[in-house]
């Protein structure tokens, strides 16, 4: 086996979301390559995703306390001496707890590290007094090219946080997606679709109250329009009080359905007329040659960054009180009053720039360039003094609470 044909994703958890349908795009994508694709989780794969991943061709491992191993229902984690693997995560703190949990005395093979930032505050390091030495940390994984931003907004706050000078120099990796081969766009329905799929973390993604709003004020001025919103998650009682406002003929127009098997969001997404939301949804609505248009993060409001063909940088902008955005509202209006071929057009330009940026083709191997510096003694104890620090907080809050 070659040294650098091994790659491993680490999640806590494995549910239904942006950062797991990421995964396993990866997954699909390297294992097609021939590459061996492991998925180390602390829990089982949820049950909602489970049919989804039984297609795919990966080993899944989960730690084990007892053993202090990953291991699996037949066999425990383990690798060939000539192995280098590549360790993918998306989050500061799955990267800390991993790093101290792979290791070459568990293991005996050297692990490459490589943090693919795909939220604005997935650098963000607690406690605060020790901000400081994250930003070491950082400092590290920038020069050694261990850390990749999916985009402008991530860099920019892991900057603003640790006080990093904004001409700081790093490299970006946008979300990549396996780009399908349907490039035929279809004819506005008899009734306009329009589509959100979220989960209810707010204020991260209150878009949907702002969204809710806007379409009670579109049906004022178009009769047939209706509003599908996929959606769970902690904050859901803010949806329900947010449709009991609504006049009944309004609310009769919006459908809420819980979570659906990824497999499926494919055919909701395909029976909508535009899409509204933020995250890896939005790569795949264009993927399937749908309008999109891009929520603003962190909001309850109904500001958005525009349509993706116009603005693809973005996929999940911060809500800045001191910036103008345009409204759902007006985008909106201006797709449901398009003219056919226009509409049809404006479809086809978003199949067009998601092909030219997203593609996981070109992408993959850029990820897998990254990550082969190895940590100096003191760069190895910098970050497992932070991982041992995040373990015992954590120990303590999960005390407090119980």
């Amino acid at each position: 086996m070659q040294d650098s044909r091994t790659i491993l994703f680490f999640c806590f958890k494995f549910g239904l979301g942006g950062t797991e349908t990421l995964i396993l795009r990866l997954i699909k994508h390297f294992a097609t390559a021939h590459y061996r694709t492991v998925l180390l989780t602390e829990a089982p794969i949820h049950e909602n995703v489970k049919r989804d991943v039984e297609s795919f061709q990966f080993e899944h491992y989960i730690y084990n306390i007892s053993s202090n191993k990953f291991e699996s229902e037949v066999a425990s984690l383990s690798f060939d001496k000539h192995e280098k693997p590549l360790v993918i995560t998306h989050f500061l703190p799955e990267f800390l707890k991993c790093y101290v949990e792979l290791s070459y005395k568990r293991y005996g093979v050297t692990f490459r590290h490589l943090v693919h930032i795909v939220h604005p505050h997935s650098t963000f390091y607690g406690p605060k007094q020790l901000t400081l030495l994250a930003r070491l940390m950082i400092r590290v994984f920038l020069k050694k090219r261990n850390i990749l931003f999916m985009d402008e907004t991530c860099a920019n706050e892991c900057f603003q946080f640790y006080r990093l000078p904004q001409s700081t120099k790093y490299e970006l990796l946008r979300l990549p997606l396996i780009i399908n081969d349907d490039n035929l766009t279809k004819q506005k329905n008899r009734e306009f679709n329009i589509l959100t799929i979220t989960r209810y973390e707010f204020p991260f993604k209150g878009y949907v109250l702002g969204l809710i709003r806007s379409f009670s004020k579109l049906c004022q001025q178009f009769e047939n329009i209706s509003l599908t919103i996929i959606g769970y998650g902690r904050d859901e009682a803010e949806v329900k009080n947010e449709l009991t406002l609504l006049e009944p003929s309004i609310r009769s127009k919006i459908t809420i359905l819980a979570q659906v098997p990824y497999i499926q969001v494919e055919d909701y997404i395909r029976m909508c007329d535009c899409y509204v939301g933020m995250g890896t949804t939005v790569l795949d609505a264009a993927n399937l040659n749908k309008i999109v248009i891009t929520a603003v993060a962190y909001q309850r409001e109904d500001n958005a960054v525009g349509f993706f063909h116009e603005n693809y940088q973005t996929i999940g902008e911060i809500f800045n009180a001191t910036k103008k955005y345009p409204d759902f509202e007006s985008l909106l209006e201006k797709v449901i009053s398009l003219k056919e071929d226009t509409f049809r057009s404006m479809s086809a330009e978003s199949k067009k720039v998601l092909t030219e940026h997203y593609d996981i083709s070109q992408i993959s191997d850029k990820l897998i360039t990254h990550g082969n510096q190895n940590f100096t003694y003191r760069e190895d104890l910098l970050i497992r003094t932070l991982a041992n620090i995040q373990s015992v907080s954590n120990a303590i809050i999960r005390k407090l609470k119980g």
